[in-house]
């Protein structure tokens, strides 16, 4: 159960590497690449995912119930995460410049 657990935590760890590398990456830059770099990566990242859970699956016998509770824990202290850092980096721009242009 606990292989399930850490490989759960794991992926959605990497997920959430690739959002703040993402952002850190697209801040600054106009808002038409900010959002295409956020939306665009969301779904790149969640195809990814899905790739990684399928060969989870397929190439292992973990718990799926484990794996799949794990992930979505995660995954959803991520996106919490995801979102304070966008707030925090908005909070810090430049007075006059609100985040991304």
């Amino acid at each position: 159960m606990w292989e399930g657990v850490i490989a759960g935590v794991a992926v959605a760890a990497l997920n959430g590497l690739g959002a703040w590398l993402l952002i850190r990456w697209a801040f600054d830059r106009d808002n038409q690449t900010f959002v295409l770099a956020v939306l665009g990566g969301t779904g790149v990242r969640l195809a990814l995912v899905m790739a990684i859970s399928v060969g989870i699956f397929k190439f292992t016998e973990l718990q799926a119930g484990a794996y799949m509770g794990s992930l979505i824990v995660s995954f959803l202290v991520f996106q919490v995460w995801e979102i304070a850092l966008v707030l925090r980096r908005r909070g810090r721009a430049k007075p006059g410049q609100s985040g991304p242009r």
